[in-house]
């Protein structure tokens, strides 16, 4: 942590260090509406819109190492959400900076979107409710779930949903929201979208570099990608013994492999993504208001 405060408190040699600010933003400031707030950098008008279970992790370690805050990073946690909302957000040059894109109301600055075909996000939710027990309370208090024990199955995850009024992303947890975002009010000069699920994300975030006179990233040599690469994912695994997946509980322990194939192939998830997330169907396709890039389709 010494070294932490000394990187606050002088240059730091590679790096420009945001200062952290007072007090966080809290849901009286103008900019909370916009939440989960983008990604702005520091030298130049360019913002970058994500949302959770869209890569968000590798587009925040990306953020930080084109802004040279990845030994920050790594020196603050391992992991890049803490260090997001505890030290970059609540910063004075990026509170400055977003307060210079909403004043603008997006004149002048260009957006990148990171997206994700609906019901695969959709899927990659239930896998993380599954995984992890943040959303532990809430299935106890609406299905009588105990989910360590009882795991969940799509058919819970569905009533969850319901109970919880997912379509309105400003009442529930962030992984649970839709991808859509009150920043497209905004009149941005230039709007570039890269659907990770159509268009393979690291040639595409190399693209958007070459558009927008970034250095270019070798993701392969980014110690902290690999780590969260390694940690994070799922390998597809084979179906369960059963003919209804619909059904089929899933407990924490049996997510690190999950049937990806097999439940998205149900056509459950599409379904649960029309009724819970209608607002990004026509949304997130890959495209770019300029028509420079051409993303390179995804492979497989």
């Amino acid at each position: 942590m010494k070294r932490l405060a000394r990187l606050f408190t002088r240059p730091h040699p590679d790096a420009r260090m945001p200062s952290r600010s007072a007090a966080p933003r809290d849901a009286a400031d103008p900019a909370a509406r916009y939440a989960p707030l983008p990604f702005v950098f520091a030298g130049r008008d360019l913002a970058v819109q994500w949302s959770a279970k869209s890569a968000c992790s590798q587009v925040a370690i990306w953020a930080f190492h084109q802004e040279r805050l990845l030994d920050a990073m790594s020196d603050y946690s391992g992991w890049p959400h803490r260090f997001r909302t505890e030290v970059y957000q609540p910063s004075d040059t990026v509170r400055r900076r977003l307060d210079d894109l909403l004043r603008a109301r997006g004149a002048g600055f260009a957006l990148i979107r990171i997206t994700r075909n609906p019901a695969e996000r959709m899927l990659s939710i239930f896998r993380h409710v599954c995984r992890h027990d943040f959303m532990d309370p809430a299935i106890a208090k609406h299905l009588g779930l105990d989910k360590a024990r009882d795991g969940l199955s799509v058919r819970d995850f569905d009533a969850l949903l319901t109970a919880l009024g997912v379509a309105d992303g400003r009442k529930v947890n962030i992984h649970l929201r839709p991808q859509a975002s009150r920043l497209s009010e905004l009149a941005f000069d230039r709007v570039v979208t890269l659907n990770m699920d159509t268009h393979a994300l690291d040639p595409g975030l190399n693209a958007v570099e070459a558009a927008f006179a970034l250095r270019p990233t070798s993701f392969d040599a980014l110690p902290a990608l690999q780590r969260l690469r390694a940690s994070h994912y799922a390998q597809d695994a084979a179906r369960p013994g059963t003919d209804k997946l619909a059904d089929h509980r899933f407990r924490p322990g049996d997510t690190r492999s999950f049937p990806k194939r097999d439940l998205l192939a149900t056509g459950l998830f599409h379904d649960l993504a029309r009724r819970h997330h209608a607002v990004d169907t026509d949304s997130v396709a890959s495209g770019d208001t300029d028509g420079e890039i051409s993303f390179a389709p995804r492979q497989g």
